[in-house]
């Protein structure tokens, strides 16, 4: 199955299988199958990358990756300047509290 994913307006085709067996063990160790498709399929894919640390834009071909690396790095430096503005509301609100706290 592909699946459209949008990165910023620029659509991402992403290929995930429709059928996944997912194995898990019980507390008395015992191997518990399940079978999933579709949506579920899916969604578990697309968890067990998170678990895997592995980002979508890791299974871009390399093509693909420099086609967007412009829209990446505007994201990072988007991120980072929201991080930036976290830590100053954190700061002030540290001071505040001090003064409050006086």
């Amino acid at each position: 199955m592909i699946i459209p994913v949008t990165l910023y307006g620029s659509p991402i085709l992403r290929k995930h299988s429709t059928e996944v067996t997912e194995a898990d063990q019980d507390v008395f160790f015992s191997t518990i199958e399940k079978e999933l498709d579709g949506m579920q399929a899916r969604i578990y894919q697309h968890e067990y990358d998170h678990l895997e640390g592995i980002l979508f834009i890791d299974k871009l071909s390399p093509l693909r990756r420099k086609l967007l690396t412009g829209k990446l790095n505007m994201i990072k430096k988007t991120t980072n300047q929201k991080i930036k503005t976290c830590k100053k509301i954190i700061r002030l609100k540290k001071q505040i509290y001090q003064i409050l706290k006086k």
